[in-house]
């Protein structure tokens, strides 16, 4: 039921994108969240071929990608197995993964969970914040990420945009 796991390559292709003074507001094509990136980021293409929303920012080597699902196609799950089965695809496609514990919340009121992974893909080690989020008729996941050594740069902005999170009515 899971789309397939994705990876980042090692080739990111930016897109021109319109950008505000503010930032760059991004809804996702299922009109299902809206989120404000900073002004510099652009449209990637990250392999990532279940992912709704690519977007990057060269300068500081962060990307982000939105993945919706339909709740329609998943009989019987709750967040805890959305979490775990979805992370578990992710770790399975990484060398030397390390999870963090998962931290449960809620974005714009709905419940959500977040957990950090980090780990080796293509030779390059990479972190990776990962936000589920339980939206009324989907499954969400939010997943920013760097290379490891460009992390500590990032991560305030990661948290900045995963509070810039609106559900839309849908």
């Amino acid at each position: 039921m899971i789309r397939k796991r994705w990876l980042l390559s090692g080739l990111v292709i930016f897109l021109p994108n319109p950008v505000t003074a503010q930032g760059l507001s991004v809804t996702d094509p299922d009109s299902v969240l809206t989120l404000t990136l900073p002004a510099d980021w652009r449209d990637a293409a990250i392999e990532a071929p279940d992912a709704s929303v690519r977007m990057a920012d060269a300068a500081e080597e962060a990307f982000l990608m939105v993945i919706v699902e339909s709740k329609d196609d998943f009989f019987g799950w709750n967040m805890t197995r959305f979490v775990y089965v979805t992370i578990g695809q992710h770790v399975a496609a990484l060398d030397l993964p390390e999870v963090s514990d998962i931290e449960y919340t809620e974005v714009d009121g709905s419940p959500a969970a977040k957990v950090t992974v980090a780990g080796a893909s293509s030779g390059q080690q990479f972190r990776y914040l990962r936000l589920a989020v339980e939206a009324p008729r989907h499954w969400v996941q939010v997943i920013l990420g760097s290379l490891r050594s460009a992390w500590d740069a990032n991560e305030s902005v990661f948290q900045e945009i995963v509070g810039s999170i609106d559900l839309l009515p849908n």
